[in-house]
C-alpha cells in the first residue's frame, strides 16, 4: 500500500523502477545533456559501443556518429527539443575499434532533468538481411528479364503467376493472355497437359528437380520442343526455366535418320559381303579340298611342286577374302572377341612353324624369343586365335618387306598381366609420314608399295582394331632402310592348364568310328567329293542328298540309320535352316551340323536358333571336322586295336633345322 502520509513516496518508487530498467535493460540506454554529451549510460550501451562509462561521459554522442550522419543527428536533437519525442530514427554509430553498426533510436526530451533520453536497438543484422534481400530481388529481376531463357512461375493449381519477356516470345502470347490463366493453354491437348502434370509438375511440387524435353503448342497452333528445368519455389509454387530446343530436336531427328541410313548401308554391305563370301568360299572349298586330297596321292616332284604353288595361291586368296570379311565385321560392330585358356608355347610353335618356312624360302634368318615371367607362367586367358591372326599378319608383312637380314618375334612379360609382343625386321622401314597413316584401312606405306608387293591394305587396320577390341594398344617404331619394330601389348590373365586340349585328332582316331553313318545335304558336286575324300579312310558311311527336302525325306525313311547330319545352308528347293526346323519337329536329338560358306556371326546365330549343334565353315577345317565326328558319333572299334603310331618315325623324316615335323603333320591332317 502507498504511504499516503508521505507525499514523496510515489516519486521515490518511480525513480527506483527507472533505475532498475535503466540498469538491467538489454537495449542500450543513455542520457545526454542539451549539447549531446553523455550524462549517464547503462551497461548495455557500454557493451555495444566497446567503451567504458567513464570514456563515454567525456564524449559527445554526435562525435560517435559517422560524418555522413552528423548533420542529421544534430537536426534530430533539435527537433526533439521542439516536439519532445522522435521514434524510429535510424543512423550508424561508431564503436571504439572504429567499426560502425546500424541502430534504430527512440529519442525523448526529459523536461525535469533538462536532458535527452535515447534508447538504441542494434539493427545491423537486420540491415544486412534487408540489403541481401534487395540484392536477391535485383538478381531475380535480372533473372526474369534474361533474354536467353523463358521464366514461368505457376501456383499449385498450375495457374500462371509470373512470366518474362522471353517466355512470351517463345509462346507468342501477350502477358495479359497468360497471367492468371491455366498452363493448359500451352499444351498440345488435354491428354498432354494431364501427362505433363503426372511426369513433371507433381514431382516438382514434391521437391524433385526436373530436367526434361516436352512438346508444346504456340498461340498460332505450331508445335515446338522445349527443355524444362523446374523445382518448387516458395511453399507451393513451381518455377520453370524454359528454352526452345526445336532446332536441336530437328538436328537429332536428322542425325538419327542419317545414322539409320548409315547402319542400313553398312548392313547391306555386310550382307553383300556375306553373300560374296558364300559365292567365293563354295568354289574355294572345292579348290582347297581337292588340292588337299591330291597332295595325299602319289605325285612326282614336279607335280607336287605345281600343286603346292596352286595351294599357296588358293590360301592367299582365302586370306584376302577373310581380311575383307573381318574388316566388314569390325565396321558393323559384329566381330566378337572370344576368350579361352591357351598355352603360349603352343601359340609360339604354331607361329614359328608357319613363318619360318616363308622366311627361310627368302633366305632370311628367323627366331622366336619367349621370356616368361616364371617357369610355370605359360598358360593365359584370352583370344589366342585373334592374337595368332595379328602376329601372322605382322610376320607376313615383315617377311614381305624384308629382302635380306633377319626377322624376329619376341614375347615378354611387361608388368601385372600385360604381355608385350614385338615383330622386328631389317626391311625397307618407314618414314614418319608413312607411319602416321599406316594403320588406316586400304592404305599401305605408299601407292607403289601396293603395286610392288600386293595386298589389300587391310591387314594392319584389322590388326589395330582387333588389338583395341582386346583392350590393348599397337604401334610401330621404324627407320627408313633400317627396319621396323611392330609392338602390341595386351592384358592376358593367367589361365588354367587343365582346360587346354592336349592332343589333336588324327585320321587314326577317326578310324575308331568305322561303320558310323552320316547324312550329307550338299548341292555342290565338288564339295561332295571333297567331303567324301576327307572321310575316305575313316570307314564312315555317307549318304548324299542335294537339298533340304531330300534330306527330310531320306531321314523320315531311315530315322534310326543316321548318327549325324551335315547340312549346307544355301541349297535349291529348300535351304538348311528351313530343313533343320522341320527335322526338329521329327527328331529333337539327332545332331545337325551347319556346313556353310557363310562366315558372319549372324549366320552362326541363325543355325543355333534353328536347332543346329555346330557351325562348320568352308573351306572345311579338317581338324574341326574330325573333332565333330569324334564328339557326335559313337566309337565302333576299340581304340586299343588301332594303336597310334609315331608317324614322324615311321616315315623316317629327316630332322629339319626350322621345321617341326610333328606340328607339320598335325596341320596337314
Amino acid at each position: 500500500m502507498k504511504n499516503l502520509k508521505n507525499p514523496n513516496h510515489q516519486f521515490i518508487e518511480e525513480k527506483e523502477i527507472f533505475e532498475a530498467v535503466f540498469k538491467y535493460s538489454k537495449d542500450p540506454i543513455a542520457i545526454l545533456d542539451m549539447e549531446s554529451y553523455f550524462l549517464k549510460v547503462n551497461p548495455a550501451y557500454s557493451e555495444l559501443s566497446g567503451m567504458s562509462e567513464e570514456e563515454l561521459l567525456q564524449t559527445s554522442c554526435v562525435a560517435l556518429t559517422p560524418v555522413k550522419d552528423r548533420e542529421r543527428s544534430k537536426d534530430a536533437l533539435k527537433e526533439v527539443v521542439k516536439v519532445g519525442y522522435i521514434q524510429n530514427f535510424e543512423k550508424d554509430c561508431i564503436v571504439k575499434n572504429g567499426k560502425t553498426f546500424a541502430v534504430n533510436m527512440s529519442i525523448s526530451l526529459l523536461h525535469n532533468l533538462n536532458g535527452i533520453l535515447i534508447i538504441l536497438r542494434d539493427i545491423t543484422e537486420y540491415k544486412q538481411i534487408l540489403e541481401q534481400s534487395e540484392k536477391e530481388k535485383n538478381y531475380l529481376n535480372l533473372f526474369y528479364n534474361n533474354d536467353g531463357v523463358g521464366i514461368l512461375l505457376v501456383d499449385k493449381n498450375r495457374t500462371n503467376i509470373k512470366v518474362n519477356d522471353k517466355l512470351l516470345q517463345i509462346w507468342q502470347y501477350s502477358k495479359e493472355e497468360i497471367i492468371g490463366k491455366n498452363a493448359e493453354v500451352f499444351h498440345v491437348s488435354k491428354e498432354s497437359y494431364k501427362k505433363f502434370g503426372e511426369i513433371a509438375f507433381n514431382k516438382a511440387l514434391h521437391n524433385n528437380k526436373i530436367d526434361m524435353g516436352y512438346q508444346f503448342k504456340r498461340k498460332d497452333g505450331t508445335l515446338f520442343w522445349a527443355r524444362f528445368f523446374g523445382e518448387i519455389f516458395g511453399d507451393d509454387n513451381v518455377l520453370w526455366i524454359i528454352s526452345d530446343i526445336t532446332e536441336i530436336k530437328e538436328k537429332e531427328v536428322a542425325l538419327k535418320i542419317a545414322k539409320e541410313k548409315a547402319e542400313e548401308a553398312t548392313q547391306l554391305k555386310s550382307q553383300f559381303l556375306a553373300n560374296m563370301s558364300h559365292e567365293i568360299r563354295t568354289p574355294m572349298n572345292g579348290i582347297i579340298g581337292m588340292l588337299h586330297l591330291v597332295l595325299h596321292t602319289n605325285l612326282d616332284e614336279k607335280q607336287k611342286h605345281y600343286f603346292t604353288q596352286i595351294q599357296k595361291s588358293a590360301n592367299n586368296l582365302l586370306t584376302i577374302l577373310n581380311d575383307i570379311l573381318d574388316f566388314s565385321k569390325v565396321e558393323a560392330g559384329k566381330l566378337n572377341i572370344e576368350k579361352i585358356d591357351f598355352d603360349i608355347n603352343n601359340l609360339r610353335e604354331e607361329i614359328e612353324s608357319i613363318a619360318s618356312v616363308n622366311a627361310t624360302a627368302k633366305g632370311l634368318r628367323f627366331e622366336v624369343i619367349y621370356i616368361p615371367k616364371d617357369n610355370e607362367n605359360c598358360v593365359f586367358y584370352g583370344d589366342s586365335l585373334r592374337i595368332k591372326q595379328v602376329l601372322t599378319n605382322l610376320l607376313n608383312n615383315a617377311i614381305k618387306f624384308t629382302q635380306e637380314g633377319e626377322i624376329s618375334l619376341k614375347i615378354s612379360h611387361k608388368s601385372g598381366d600385360v604381355m608385350r609382343f614385338e615383330v622386328q625386321d631389317t626391311g625397307i622401314g618407314l618414314s614418319k609420314e608413312q607411319q602416321s597413316k599406316l594403320f588406316e584401312a586400304f592404305t599401305q606405306a605408299d601407292g607403289s608399295t601396293t603395286r610392288k608387293y600386293g595386298g589389300t591394305g587391310l591387314g594392319l587396320s584389322i590388326s589395330k582394331q582387333l588389338i583395341e577390341l582386346m583392350d590393348g594398344k599397337i604401334w610401330v617404331e621404324s627407320q627408313e632402310n633400317i627396319g621396323s619394330n611392330f609392338i602390341f601389348e595386351l592384358a592376358l590373365p593367367k589361365g588354367n592348364k587343365e582346360n587346354i586340349e592336349k592332343k589333336s585328332i588324327q585320321i587314326v582316331d577317326i578310324k575308331t568310328l568305322n561303320g558310323g553313318h552320316v547324312l550329307l545335304a550338299e548341292d555342290n558336286v565338288i564339295n561332295q567329293e571333297v567331303f567324301v575324300g576327307l572321310l575316305e579312310e575313316s570307314g564312315i558311311k555317307i549318304d548324299i542328298v542335294k537339298n533340304g527336302q531330300e534330306a527330310i525325306n531320306l531321314f523320315k525313311k531311315h530315322p534310326e540309320k543316321y548318327e549325324l547330319i551335315f547340312m549346307d545352308l544355301q541349297m535349291p528347293v529348300m535351304g538348311g535352316i528351313e530343313a533343320t526346323e522341320i527335322l526338329r519337329t521329327i527328331d529333337k536329338k539327332i545332331p545337325i551340323i551347319a556346313l556353310t560358306a557363310n562366315a558372319m556371326k549372324e549366320d552362326v546365330q541363325r543355325t543355333k536358333v534353328a536347332g543346329m549343334q555346330e557351325h562348320l565353315k568352308k573351306p572345311i577345317e579338317v581338324e574341326k571336322l574330325y573333332r565333330i565326328l569324334m564328339q557326335y558319333i559313337s566309337k565302333k572299334v576299340d581304340s586299343v586295336v588301332l594303336k597310334k603310331v609315331d608317324e614322324s618315325k615311321s616315315l623316317n623324316l629327316p630332322a629339319f633345322e626350322n621345321i617341326d615335323t610333328k606340328v607339320g603333320l598335325v596341320h596337314v591332317g
